[in-house]
């Protein structure tokens, strides 16, 4: 048993409890962001049956707690400016690539709320989409409330300046500034709305829907946080094991090797005369 208290030993042991003390570390902050993750699912759930609000009471409010409004049902009625219309690049629908249409929908004093409306595939052109206009007129829009996205400090950007056609992000304070009105500072993700989207003639032509498609709300998920506990703590489970295995085999090699050393080697007989 002294193998085990050697300085090199000793220092092996260190080494080997300190990544499996890593590995249970990182299993236990897994398992604390499923919990997390749980709580906040539970709390967008609760706001999304809630009763829906008006957009324009929100608008007319000087301080907006976008945190505590997102994910809220939300209706707003008012007229679409599609020569604003923006499109939001890397989204997919059913397998396809294509982007989401961002369109302002005014209000009667003039406020701004930006509707993101839904997917349309990357062959529709640039914005405005004649073949995905929303309806003219008055037009009531029920969602739900997202927040801004703001620009990200690396990966792709919207540019600093000009005018934005197509957005990598959307950042209502960088849209804000090329729309003709005061903006409301949430994003209105449409579910439905009254009157629907019609179906412009080159789309029927072609059998297709009417677009944009409007993405199906899919329930909250716990995302990978269970199972990446279970492997960090099965990793540490795993080195622990190995390591006690190692000694258990050295040990036993050791007292293998002792045991052989014990007997006395046996000695060649001598003559009378000592030769």
């Amino acid at each position: 048993m002294r193998s085990l208290l050697r300085p090199a030993a000793l220092l092996s042991h260190v080494l080997v409890l300190a990544v499996v003390g890593v590995l249970v570390t990182l299993g236990q902050w897994q398992l604390q962001r499923l919990e997390e993750r749980r709580a906040q699912n539970e709390l967008l759930e609760e706001r999304l049956a809630a009763a829906p609000l008006d957009v324009a009471d929100l608008a007319a409010d000087s301080s907006i707690d976008d945190v505590a409004l997102e994910y809220r049902r939300v209706s707003v009625t008012g007229i679409y400016l599609p020569d604003e219309e923006l499109l939001l690049e890397g989204r997919s629908y059913q397998g396809q690539s294509g982007r989401d249409s961002f369109v302002p929908l005014e209000l009667d004093d003039g406020t701004l709320v930006l509707v993101r409306r839904g997917w349309v595939p990357r062959e529709l052109g640039p914005p405005p989409l004649a073949d995905a206009a929303p309806p003219s007129g008055p037009v009531t829009v029920r969602g739900y409330l997202e927040r801004s996205v703001p620009e990200p400090g690396f990966g792709p950007k919207n540019p600093p300046d000009g005018e934005l056609a197509v957005i990598q992000v959307p950042d209502i304070d960088r849209i804000a500034e090329q729309l003709p009105g005061p903006t409301f500072p949430m994003i209105v993700r449409l579910v439905d709305q009254d009157p629907p989207p019609v179906r412009a003639e080159a789309l029927a032509e072609r059998g297709l829907d009417a677009l944009p498609a409007v993405y199906e709300q899919v329930p909250f998920d716990e995302g990978s946080h269970l199972s990446y506990t279970l492997q960090w703590h099965s990793f540490a489970l795993l080195a622990l094991i190995a390591y006690v295995a190692y000694w258990v085999k050295r040990l036993r090699e050791a007292d293998g090797a002792t045991a052989d050393g014990v007997a006395p080697p046996s000695e060649p007989a001598r003559s009378p005369t000592g030769v």
